[in-house]
């Protein structure tokens, strides 16, 4: 599985569900996000360092979740069969 995980709703466009402001609607873009800076008391040095930090962070867990998303779609009884197999959860 390369790249992003395919979209469940492949008719319908991505769309934001968190506005930005009340003038500016849903957050459309990261651009949008740094023309806005200053609503959050940033300047434009210490906004871009936030995106950029954002992105390492997203950049380095993707391949853990993709490793569990595969792993699950490999075993997907796996959880049930481990659930079912302890002591305690034996069913009279």
């Amino acid at each position: 599985m390369a790249g992003r995980p395919s979209n469940p709703f492949p008719d319908k466009e991505r769309e934001s569900k968190t506005w930005l402001t009340e003038e500016a609607g849903p957050i459309v873009s990261i651009a949008q996000l740094l023309d806005q800076a200053a609503y959050f008391r940033l300047n434009s040095v210490d906004a871009e360092a936030i995106v950029a930090e954002a992105a390492h962070v997203l950049r380095a867990t993707r391949p853990c979740g993709e490793s569990r998303h595969r792993a699950r779609v490999r075993e997907p009884h796996r959880a049930a069969r481990l659930r079912h197999s302890h002591p305690g959860s034996a069913r009279s």
